[in-house]
């Protein structure tokens, strides 16, 4: 792609009527790929489209259509169920709402999730491609000591309050749903059941004894679970928006040490943390990133302190 111009990313309806004019395959190429678009102005409407869509107005625009899509379906198909079950079998016939509602609602979210991870995964792949057509976000980084390592950990405090929520909600829900659904609700105290455990671990292990998550210093960039680089195998630092609400939030960022071989990172890790790493790969560009997001330092710090130990090139990328 060429590396001198591009064309201007749209944004909101011009966005959105840009990805309309795009033929089906072209969008379903686009939400499925795992690289960038080869034709910069395709690229441009791929970015363009999922930031609008990730954020503000738009994105509540398009959930609520989807909520009442698939309100309709789940009451279509609890009343096609619900007189099946009355004809044939009566016993079950009252059970059969509270299946089909369940049901339904796993498959929106899971909708939704999914197209959401897709939209996030395209503009991730597309927007460093396109270079001169990639405005950077406004970026005021304090001035660390030349040289200075930097260990980067969980905020204790910030990390055990949204441990403690997590428990608190998935706990009450825990008591009053099989109150309600009875058995239906056997499902969720099974994904409770192995969530409960992990998040434990997580708190006992990493976030109370204040475990490195990420260490910066002269010889290269080390994460917590193990894997490294020294400064000569990273190319670029890419800074990407952290996406969990309706609007980025402009404190929290993804961090992405992008390496010139991604295989020696991932040769080093097995088993689960090979499959985080590989779908960092995938959304963010390299299977070394971290979310700034309840750590003890700042996105400004962290970036700040890397380039003051090496004169790595950052590239950051703007939320719509």
């Amino acid at each position: 792609m060429n590396g001198n111009w591009s064309p201007p990313i749209p944004t909101g309806a011009d966005a959105v009527s840009a990805w309309r004019e795009l033929d089906r395959q072209t969008r379903r190429d686009l939400l499925r790929g795992t690289g960038p678009h080869a034709d910069p102005v395709v690229a441009c409407v791929a970015v363009g489209y999922a930031r609008t869509m990730l954020g503000g107005r738009w994105r509540a625009r398009r959930l609520r259509r989807s909520f009442v899509f698939a309100l309709a379906a789940i009451a279509s198909m609890i009343a096609g169920a619900y007189l099946t079950a009355l004809l044939h079998r009566p016993g079950v016939a009252s059970a059969v709402p509270v299946v089909v509602l369940v049901a339904g609602s796993v498959w929106f979210v899971l909708d939704t999730t999914r197209l959401r991870l897709r939209l996030i995964r395209m503009e991730n792949v597309n927007a460093p491609a396109l270079l001169a057509g990639e405005v950077p976000a406004p970026w005021t980084a304090p001035s660390p000591v030349q040289g200075r390592p930097l260990t980067i950990a969980h905020d204790r405090r910030a990390t055990s309050l949204g441990y403690a929520r997590a428990f608190a909600v998935t706990g009450a829900c825990a008591v009053v749903m099989p109150l309600l659904l009875g058995w239906f609700a056997a499902p969720f105290l099974v994904l409770c059941a192995v969530l409960w455990p992990l998040m434990a671990y997580n708190l006992i292990h990493w976030v109370l004894p204040r475990r490195p998550v990420l260490v910066l210093d002269g010889g290269g960039v080390r994460f917590g679970t193990g894997v490294g680089l020294p400064w000569s195998a990273i190319t670029e630092i890419r800074v990407h928006p952290l996406r969990t609400g309706n609007r980025p939030n402009p404190r929290h960022r993804v961090i992405a040490f992008v390496c010139a071989d991604p295989q020696v990172p991932l040769a080093s890790l097995k088993g689960f943390r090979r499959g985080n790493a590989r779908r960092s790969l995938t959304y963010y560009g390299s299977p070394l990133a971290v979310a700034s997001r309840n750590l003890d330092h700042t996105t400004e710090e962290i970036v700040a302190a890397a380039v003051a130990l090496h004169p790595v090139p950052v590239r950051r990328f703007a939320p719509s």
